[in-house]
């Protein structure tokens, strides 16, 4: 007659899935900003992103507080900062009044959308050239600098923070009352 041994054998495999989840539980802790608080937006490698395997049109992703892809969590009726960190990808030169100047070009555009692809031609394009849609209410596409959003009642429970260049580079916003 055989005996089981008294025991855990899965005890690695708890104690990893606690140790994930108390991670994933730090991170989201980690997102849920106080009003008035700043989001640092940097444009990073898209490797570890959530939807890596989404993002075919370029290596760059959005890093959200140094977390790519997150989920963030936004309360209606505070206001937010985004500032968008990167390097230009070169100068141009506008003719501003007759004088020539030097601006920045910029490859990957930040903006809030409903649309979960971002991008040109995503589900929600507004005209036949597949311009995306910014969410109503918020700031025009912008590629370095500060932007602020304030979380008004109008606001959907869902949207997503997105490149207007390329599709998949963002994340999920969750608005809570």
């Amino acid at each position: 007659m055989k005996t089981k041994k008294k025991g855990n054998t899965n005890r690695w495999s708890q104690e990893g899935d606690r140790l994930n989840h108390r991670r994933e539980r730090q991170q989201e802790d980690h997102m849920v900003l106080k009003p008035h608080d700043e989001f640092i937006v940097h444009v990073v490698d898209k490797w570890d992103h959530p939807w890596e395997h989404r993002i075919t049109e370029t290596d760059k992703a959005f890093a959200i507080n140094g977390i790519k892809g997150s989920t963030l969590h936004l309360h209606r009726g505070h206001t937010y900062n985004f500032s968008v960190r990167q390097e230009p990808t070169g100068w141009a030169q506008t003719n501003n009044w007759n004088q020539t100047e030097e601006s920045p070009n910029f490859t990957h555009f930040f903006y809030f959308t409903k649309d979960p692809l971002g991008g040109p031609k995503g589900v929600d394009a507004d005209n036949p050239t597949y311009d995306p849609v910014p969410l109503e209410g918020t700031p025009q596409p912008w590629g370095n600098g500060k932007g602020f959003l304030k979380i008004t009642r109008e606001f959907p429970q869902y949207f997503y923070y997105q490149c207007r260049n390329y599709r998949y580079m963002g994340g999920l916003i969750i608005v809570h009352d």
